[in-house]
């Protein structure tokens, strides 16, 4: 495992675009871990189920979905990207 994560961290570069997507990305995901996100599902006594969110907890996912979107179109057009 030691030798794995070796080579990743030698592989991806710790470029400010990178460092900018990983930190967007890991918000997402505390978001959600904290609960802050009022999502959810539940079964009915008919065997039906349903499904919800917030209506602004949508739009605040999509919003940060589209800027890990953003940061990922930047890492990929940086030089540490390209670099072979």
């Amino acid at each position: 495992m030691q030798n794995i994560i070796k080579h990743r961290s030698q592989v991806i570069p710790k470029t400010k675009e990178y460092k900018r997507l990983v930190y967007d990305a890991y918000n997402i995901y505390k978001e959600f871990e904290r609960g802050d996100i009022d999502i959810g599902w539940r079964e009915n006594k008919d065997g039906s189920y349903e499904e919800w969110i917030d209506n602004d907890d949508a739009m605040k996912v999509f919003e940060d979905l589209y800027q890990v979107k953003e940061d990922l179109k930047a890492f990929m057009k940086s030089k540490a990207a390209k670099k072979d």
